[in-house]
């Protein structure tokens, strides 16, 4: 979960023309009034009053955040890291100097860089009246500079017709080998560009164009090269393996909420990711007035995730998809039609993508157990955290008394208190608990995480 601080709302020098804040800018609704103040203020309450203290991070975002300038940005890194002990940016890049490197050294910043490649990948990237190939080469200057500097950098890479079809793919790829070799970034995420805006439809990839890309990436990632770390590929390994369900795209999203990123604006007010806003640029307040168990969740989109089970592939839905858990239909701001109660118009893609992790981990270990497995049990309503049987359960001897990676005989010497032994726990408010957890799961909030280590525990047994 993630604190998303837009302190420049959506005001931003470059013009990147596929941007999901251009009906923002459009309609006016991206102007705000500034208050330093009341920014830091909501940053501590959601901060000591949610359950973002207990596993989140804070970052600044935008629009472009280094627009606020030095001392704004110093201020609330530092209030970030007061809070925190770390702090984040998301930023193109191009206006960092050494002085905003002093400040990220200070306060532990771990600044991400929005950029889609090497020029001509990134034309569509534009800063009015200046170069993009000069933007672009500075962009990568200061990437290193970060990395001589000792600071952590990752990487926002969106997918789209100018960089990721035909030679362009091919280049890109190349492209994250030498951030790798040259810059010393091996990670980051490659996210699909979504075309909410008219003018930003015609970038988008196809759906088949959206799978190859995907596919090939993940090749490049997962199998062909060593130290690469780009999302969402590892994420759906550990999803297929049902250790954790990933980013926020494959969970269950409550997209009047946006419980697992609430965003704070300019003026202190908060709202819900902006992806919600959609092509009419509507920004939606942030709702609190409920409880995470009872039913009034629903009117903030979950029942999104009751119905597309229901709904037959063929007419928009993901009934009887195997990945159904693993991807519960996608970002809702990619939905089909900019719908956001329909599932993501890039299912193919994510089925492809599933499709190949899963088709490699079962032929290296023929007996690991999957979450798209028929055996499998899970603690969630939504997604696959407390899978069971674990994955390794026919590979391990405290489970199986002859444990193998291959062999059939692993799984029919199976020990018969393979299971994990559940215990009822107190959760992190004191309260019991309705449902139960093995004790190699913790609560972080109302989240159920897998962990290696019992004594990670949180609560009592």
């Amino acid at each position: 979960m993630s604190l998303s601080i837009k302190v420049t709302n959506t005001v931003c020098q470059a013009g990147c023309e596929y941007c999901y804040e251009i009906p923002l800018r459009e309609n006016g609704r991206g102007v705000r009034p500034f208050d330093l103040d009341a920014i830091m203020n909501e940053m501590e309450y959601e901060w000591k009053k949610t359950s973002l203290g207990q596993s989140g991070q804070i970052y600044l975002h935008g629009g472009e955040a280094l627009t606020a300038g030095h001392e704004v940005v110093e201020k609330l890194l530092r209030k970030a890291y007061e809070l925190s002990g770390s702090s984040s940016i998301q930023t193109y890049g191009y206006l960092i100097d050494d002085r905003y490197i002093k400040i990220f050294k200070k306060y532990k910043t771990s600044v991400g860089i929005s950029i889609d490649g090497p020029y001509p990948l990134n034309e569509l990237r534009k800063v009015p009246g200046q170069n993009t190939e000069e933007i672009t080469k500075k962009v990568h200057e200061n990437i290193k500079k970060l990395k001589d500097n000792g600071i952590s950098v990752g990487m926002i890479v969106v997918l789209h017709k100018k960089n990721a079809v035909g030679d362009r793919l091919n280049r890109l790829k190349e492209w994250i080998i030498e951030l790798r070799d040259k810059y010393g970034v091996d990670g980051g995420r490659l996210n699909m560009m979504v075309g909410i805006h008219p003018q930003a439809k015609k970038y988008e990839l196809t759906p088949e164009e959206a799978k190859i890309a995907w596919t090939e990436l993940a090749k490049l990632v997962l199998v062909e090269e060593d130290e690469l770390h780009w999302q969402p590929f590892h994420d759906i390994v550990s999803n297929l393996l049902g250790l954790e369900q990933g980013t926020c795209t494959f969970n269950a999203c409550q997209y009047y909420h946006a419980h697992t990123e609430p965003v704070i604006f300019s003026d202190g007010k908060t709202g819900t990711c902006l992806k919600t806003c959609g092509k009419d640029g509507h920004v939606y307040p942030r709702y609190l007035d409920y409880k995470w168990y009872d039913d009034s969740q629903k009117r903030f989109g979950l029942i999104r995730y009751d119905i597309l089970p229901k709904i037959p592939q063929e007419d928009g839905g993901c009934k009887g998809c195997k990945y159904w858990r693993n991807c519960l239909g996608g970002c809702p701001s990619a939905g089909i039609d900019n719908d956001w109660r329909n599932k993501t118009r890039f299912c193919e893609a994510l089925k492809g993508l599933f499709e190949l992790v899963e088709k490699h981990l079962k032929r290296l270990m023929p007996n690991i157990v999957l979450s798209t497995d028929k055996e499998v049990t899970f603690l969630s309503k939504y997604g696959i955290t407390g899978m069971q049987p674990k994955a390794f359960v026919y590979m391990d001897y405290d489970t199986a008394k002859r444990p193998s990676s291959w062999r059939r005989e692993a799984k029919e010497s199976k020990k018969e208190n393979h299971m994990q032994i559940r215990v009822p726990i107190k959760g992190l408010n004191g309260d019991g608990c309705k449902q139960f957890t093995s004790p190699i799961e913790h609560l972080d909030g109302h989240i159920r995480h897998l962990d290696s280590n019992y004594h990670d525990l949180k609560g009592e047994l």
